[in-house]
């Protein structure tokens, strides 16, 4: 995941007039997002399409590491590991 100087998470402040309710519509917003940028970037070069693939993923994969991977650590702690 990068990690964006201060002044650059600023600027890119995203506003939304509520925050997504479901799963679906949490989808829908990273969706647009995607499709926003890869509409401005170029959507039919490939390595824009590439780019807003590999975002997506490194976003999921961190939002792992930092909280459903310690989640999962407590539970374990809790409830005991399965093995």
């Amino acid at each position: 995941m990068p990690y964006i100087p201060p002044d650059d998470r600023e600027n890119l402040g995203l506003t939304l007039k509520r925050m997504p309710a479901t799963p679906a519509e949490l989808c829908y917003v990273f969706y647009k997002i995607a499709i926003s940028y890869a509409k401005a970037h170029g959507f039919q070069s490939w390595d824009v399409l590439s780019d807003v693939d590999k975002a997506l993923s490194g976003a999921a994969k961190e939002f792992y590491r930092r909280h459903t991977a310690p989640h999962e650590d407590r539970k374990i702690k809790e409830n005991g590991d399965v093995y």
